[in-house]
């Protein structure tokens, strides 16, 4: 059996406050990165392929083209990502449905 993943990113995240992009690709590093930098949803990702999973949609909102823009189609990560155009962002039930 085949499955997909979803990755819900259509939010506006202002409980965080400014951030220079959308907050799936804020860069992180620390303990959980091997002292690399990684993007947020990259761990997410890597879960998936993990699980067997490699094929991922993105739901976005206009406006966040820089995901699209750092992951492209996921090939370089070995993975197959589609994005998704929602046009509501009120949270997370409103962008998976």
């Amino acid at each position: 059996m085949e499955f997909n993943a979803l990755i819900a990113a259509g939010g506006l995240a202002n409980r965080l406050g400014a951030l220079p992009c959308s907050k799936e690709i804020f860069p992180i590093v620390g303990q959980f990165t091997n002292d690399r930098t990684k993007v947020v949803c990259e761990n997410l990702i890597e879960y998936y392929k993990a699980a067997g999973i490699n094929n991922i949609h993105f739901i976005i909102r206009k406006g966040k083209w820089d995901i699209p823009q750092l992951l492209g189609d996921g090939s370089s990560i070995g993975v197959n990502i589609s994005y998704k155009i929602m046009n509501l962002p009120f949270g997370t039930p409103f962008t998976l449905d």
